[in-house]
């Protein structure tokens, strides 16, 4: 298993924004397969965007793939059935318990940016996406990140596929009120916790994953991503040819120096 680490990401380009809405949050089966483990990598809360490369654990050694968090998913019309029967717009956990359209989490971490191909849907069939880890294998894909230079775009006369950024990040989920004790099992301050993938891609990633990156490099969580709760809220955004939910975010208050350790110690 390939070890990864931190690393500065920058913002889509300007190039990209031209390109039509295309809201969505990542819940392919194709990206069980990412790991986000060695990414995760505990680090001191005032140690501000420092590229590391420990493994989960903190050990050389451990074999951090036979960790397999659920994953957090947001519903949409075209999700598989099992969540859509759970409800269009709802967060659903380990593709079995719906949490409705709003929680509160800890950030833990973000694993790699990934760029995703964007393929036609077809419902009821797998993606066939490919998928890259730099700017240079899309390009050797015969890639590109705009949408403008991409054969996306029929005025362009490419035929460049578009790869989309994506990324996953571990998340410490707060227990709603009403839902079943059964996966929330860790607990800090009184409260329950669960631990869960999250991934997002598109513009979904710029409502998630650049606003919260935003915040940890200028703004309040320059002490580090886990060191705040944040909202997460479940938005239908209308897009050319329909509309989809997009997970909304906020930052808010501290967490308290117990619940910090709880999520730090998820990071090794």
């Amino acid at each position: 298993m390939s070890k990864v680490s931190f690393r500065p990401v920058s913002s889509p380009s300007a190039a990209n924004t031209s390109a039509p809405v295309d809201v969505e949050v990542v819940t392919s089966e194709a990206t069980a397969t990412v790991d986000v483990s060695a990414a995760l990598a505990p680090r001191p809360a005032n140690e501000v965007a420092v590229q590391r490369s420990s493994t989960f654990g903190g050990e050389e050694d451990a074999d951090a793939g036979d960790i397999r968090y659920p994953r957090l998913n947001l519903s949409q019309k075209s999700s598989a059935v099992q969540l859509i029967k759970l409800g269009i717009g709802q967060f659903i956990l380990n593709k079995e318990l719906g949490l409705g359209e709003s929680l509160r989490a800890i950030v833990v971490g973000f694993g790699p940016k990934r760029y995703i191909e964007k393929t036609k849907y077809v419902a009821g069939a797998n993606s066939n996406a490919k998928f890259a880890n730099s700017l240079q294998e899309v390009d050797a894909l015969n890639g590109t990140t705009s949408w403008r230079e991409s054969k996306e775009n029929s005025t362009s006369g490419s035929d460049r596929a578009w790869y989309q950024p994506s990324i996953t990040a571990l998340l410490l989920i707060e227990k709603p009120a009403g839902v079943a004790d059964d996966r929330f099992t860790f607990e800090a301050d009184g409260k329950a916790y669960a631990a869960a993938l999250f991934s997002v891609k598109s513009t979904a990633y710029d409502s998630f994953y650049v606003k919260l990156n935003s915040e940890q490099k200028t703004g309040l969580l320059r002490e580090g991503f886990p060191t705040r709760f944040i909202s997460l809220a479940s938005v239908l955004v209308p897009f050319k040819g329909g509309e989809a939910f997009q997970p909304q975010v906020k930052v808010l208050e501290k967490v308290s120096d117990e619940t910090l350790k709880l999520a730090r110690s998820l990071r090794g």
